[in-house]
């Protein structure tokens, strides 16, 4: 799928391949985890992997939604 360029300025720190979790700032909270395939100013991407879609690319809004390193 299609990704802007990653900024590897972004506050968020982590390079591409990282596990990372994506959460809803405000309501809705259940974490969407995947791997970071870019961070910008505008938008954050995962890639993530299912049996019945294959490779997916997730685009998030930066506002309105937090990202951190994924636990493991």
């Amino acid at each position: 799928g299609w990704a802007p360029a990653h900024d590897a300025a972004d506050p968020l720190g982590l390079s591409p391949g990282a596990d990372v979790m994506v959460t809803a700032d405000d309501y809705g909270r259940d974490p969407i985890v995947g791997r970071l395939v870019a961070a910008t100013p505008a938008r954050i991407v995962i890639a993530r992997e299912s049996a019945d879609l294959g490779l997916t690319h997730v685009h998030f809004p930066r506002a309105g939604y937090i990202a951190a390193p994924a636990k493991s």
